[in-house]
């Protein structure tokens, strides 16, 4: 019997580290799979999880223009999880404004935002097109903003009274 569980025991042991080395290959495959894929623009040398993060340094401004020297006008750079493009020509930038603002306009989606739907957490879409223009209408003509005014004055005034009688 003791023979028994001591041949179960190794089989469980070998089925985990088969199973954990699996998922470690089929990681590491789909990783440089989808990187090879890309062509992404020049980019210095990363870590596995910081990325780039180990290259900023202060003065912030000088680190990317020391990058941007390094490694081009256009550079790939990774911070943590999300991607970066650091652009140094002002004829690039003005390209990615113009140009190629679709691409550029959709906002970082981050687990800490719980509430997607609000204006400024929406991707550019119809949807966000349309509650901008429902609220630049409804919410921040000039009519409303004035018909509120004194709404807004007395929420202030009673904010500032409860600031000073909580110290």
């Amino acid at each position: 019997m003791a023979e028994l569980l001591h041949v179960i025991d190794n089989l469980s042991v070998n089925i985990i580290v088969s199973f954990l080395l699996l998922i470690s290959i089929t990681t590491l495959l789909n990783y440089h799979s989808k990187n090879n894929k890309k062509k992404l623009p020049p980019s210095p040398q990363a870590l596995p999880v910081l990325g780039h993060l180990h290259l900023l340094k202060k003065p912030l401004h000088r680190t990317l223009i020391d990058i941007s020297n390094r490694h081009g006008t256009i550079t790939f750079l990774r911070f943590g999880a999300r991607p970066a493009l650091l652009v140094s020509s002002h004829i690039l930038a003005e390209q990615c404004f113009t140009t190629h603002d679709l691409s550029f306009s959709n906002r970082v989606q981050l687990p800490s935002v719980m509430m997607p739907n609000l204006i400024g957490m929406a991707n550019y879409s119809s949807y966000w097109r349309n509650v901008r223009q429902i609220a630049s209408v409804e919410l921040l003509s000039n009519h409303q903003l004035q018909a509120s005014s004194d709404t807004r004055a007395e929420e202030i005034k009673d904010m500032v009274h409860q600031l000073f009688q909580s110290h």
